[in-house]
């Protein structure tokens, strides 16, 4: 039924296209997928999957014929980094080690991540909002797909809007923390709004960003994910230091992720903080310690003309970001009567 040039038996299990994908996550939690020395096949209708032995099946039928198998994964080129994987598109973080190369790592990706369309060498992040300088090395010539997270999928351009999966983990431990009225302040295109929904447990997400092609992939992902989600979402598309006046200070959870400059919008976040509220502020520093220390340098002069309280609850550290450099979360409580520094000021 499938040929190659070295065809080799083996058993498979063929099924309708349509519960293919329902199926292989059925075998794998068995584990007697033999996916990773023979390639998935499509044949008309059918998926013909690899399997280590013969396993029962009530959609399939198990039958034995030539596979083709994968091809040995190529030596990884020396002194190259890590990329990342965004639906099927990969990311090269571009510096010295990649220049001159970039045919080489991008053959050693393709073969082993054969779902991989398109590689990208990324050089930097630009911007208020985070577009990224790419340059292509392989593949098509498209920057938009579709990432999968926790069961939840997301519509992407990782050229005009901000993304990171390596957060993914993050996203899913603050969606289990957060309650009540919470304000995703720098949303992106809504990895942690999406996952808060889906849990449940807040009243009202407000997810707002000043990037409007993020804004418009949010829209699309909670548009394709509408059936999974519980909580309602309100997005917006502003400067964050604008929303003061266009929103109560009401919020008990307020997410800042933005860690090259979160800081700088803490006096913001106070003004939106309810009375008892609760605030995530991401920032990059070398340790546990100076991260503290940068946030409460930050809050000193805040504090000195406003009727706010606040208490460090934790400094988590989520993400390598350099040598010697992480991302922290720092957590929060503050506490806020009527907020308004210019109302005190006057008042003092």
């Amino acid at each position: 039924m499938i040929t190659t040039s070295e065809p080799q038996h083996c058993i498979v299990l063929a099924v309708d296209k349509r519960f293919a994908e329902n199926e292989m996550k059925r075998l794998r939690r068995k584990n007697v997928l033999a996916t990773q020395r023979y390639k998935v096949v499509r044949h008309g209708r059918a998926v013909l999957i690899p399997l280590k032995a013969p396993v029962e099946s009530l959609i399939g039928d198990i039958i034995i014929c030539h596979c083709e198998a994968r091809e040995k994964p190529k030596a990884r080129p020396k002194g190259f980094s890590s990329y990342i994987i965004i639906g099927d598109i990969a990311i090269v973080s571009y510096d010295e080690r990649v220049q001159g190369r970039e045919i080489e790592i991008a053959k050693y990706i393709a073969s082993i991540h054969p779902r991989v369309k398109t590689i990208y060498a990324k050089i930097s992040v630009v911007g208020k909002e985070r577009v990224a300088k790419l340059v292509h090395l392989y593949g098509e010539k498209r920057t938009k797909t579709l990432y999968k997270e926790h069961g939840l999928i997301f519509s992407v351009d990782v050229q005009k809007a901000y993304i990171n999966p390596r957060l993914s983990t993050e996203h899913i431990r603050v969606a289990n923390e957060v309650k009540g009225r919470v304000l995703d302040m720098f949303a992106g295109i809504g990895g942690f709004t999406l996952h808060i929904s889906a849990r449940g447990r807040a009243g009202i997400i407000v997810a707002n960003d000043i990037n409007a092609v993020a804004i418009q992939l949010m829209l699309e992902s909670i548009s394709m994910n509408k059936r999974k989600l519980k909580t309602p979402i309100l997005v917006l598309n502003f400067d964050a230091t604008k929303l003061p006046s266009i929103l109560k200070n009401s919020f008990d959870y307020i997410i800042m992720n933005l860690p090259h400059s979160a800081i700088k919008f803490l006096e913001t976040a106070l003004r939106l903080a309810g009375y008892h509220a609760y605030l995530n502020v991401y920032t990059i520093d070398s340790s546990h310690m100076e991260a503290l220390r940068s946030i409460e340098k930050a809050l000193s002069s805040i504090l000195k003309n406003c009727f706010c309280s606040v208490a460090f609850r934790d400094v988590i550290k989520v993400l390598d970001y350099a040598p010697r450099r992480y991302i922290f979360r720092v957590c929060i409580l503050a506490n806020c009567i009527d907020y308004n520094c210019n109302t005190v000021r006057k008042h003092a």
